[in-house]
């Protein structure tokens, strides 16, 4: 996608990030339909480096078929936009004080999308320093009855059922919604392939979908967001409210619903701004 964001981050501390994750083999399913999906999300930092935690999902349907090109690699510009519309659409509704508005990154999308060819439905091991992050969130999604980028986020964002915000416990699979709703995650790529053979699902072959998030979230005894009113509590250097999202830069909505990014409203933006105080980009 056009207009990415290059963000320098800065970081206080080394932390060592070391997540394994664990699917069961094809032998050990229940053979499922065709409208079948599983999914798994990277259920993020782990304290003691020793834990090994596992999400999955069965026998969920999609509500929209898959495209007819089985040779497909990639989403288009729209889908592109679609994605990237419906996680700030769902990030909005937490009702957070330090929301942060979600970017399209080309480099994650390039992880994703590597991963995503790569057909095999686990998480990628090597997510460290991709681009300007030092560590990336990842969400699955695999299916045989076809995928709709809408859908596939709704789905992950639907375990906010499992999650107890007051506990910061998951009562079932919850970490693909934590990683959608994760307040300082900021950019996300994905990617998509059909996979005539999709290795550690039951069903074999079919739509298989990564998205890498930057920086990743899913923080082991941290809740994804604070509670408070939108833009409230922003960082310092997000001096834009996107309609409830914290933004170091400004976002143009089209009459669409599309929203037209970065370098050249953040340039007028910047330049606005630093007549005013002083410029940090």
């Amino acid at each position: 996608m056009t207009g990415e964001v290059t963000q320098t981050l800065l970081v206080g501390a080394v932390l060592c990030l070391v997540v394994s994750v664990q699917i069961s083999s094809a032998s050990d399913e229940t053979e499922q339909d065709d409208a079948s999906l599983v999914a798994v999300s990277v259920s993020g930092v782990l304290k003691d480096h020793s834990q090994h935690l596992t999400r999955r999902y069965a026998n969920e349907r999609v509500r929209r078929q898959a495209p007819t090109n089985r040779d497909k690699l990639g989403f288009n510009e729209e889908e592109k936009r679609i994605l990237v519309e419906k996680h700030n659409a769902l990030r909005r509704l937490e009702g957070s004080s330090e929301m942060k508005y979600m970017f399209w990154d080309d480099d994650l999308e390039a992880l994703a999308q590597d991963w995503a060819a790569n057909c095999v439905f686990s998480h990628r091991p090597d997510r460290k320093n991709i681009g300007s992050f030092s560590y990336a969130g990842e969400n699955l999604y695999a299916g045989t009855g076809g995928y709709d980028p809408d859908n596939v986020v709704q789905l992950w964002y639907d375990e906010k059922k499992y999650y107890n915000f007051n506990t910061k416990a998951c009562s079932h699979v919850c970490g693909h919604y934590t990683q959608v709703v994760w307040a300082s995650s900021y950019a996300v790529g994905c990617g998509v392939a059909y996979c005539p053979v999709l290795k550690k699902v039951s069903f074999g072959q079919g739509w298989h979908v990564a998205c890498n998030y930057g920086p990743g979230g899913n923080y082991v005894g941290q809740r994804p967001y604070k509670k408070g009113d939108a833009c409230s509590q922003c960082d310092d250097d997000a001096i834009f409210c996107v309609d409830g999202l914290c933004s170091k830069y400004p976002v143009i909505e089209t009459d669409s619903g599309s929203s037209r990014d970065h370098p050249v409203f953040s340039l007028i933006g910047s330049l606005l701004i630093c007549g005013l105080w002083f410029c940090s980009w």
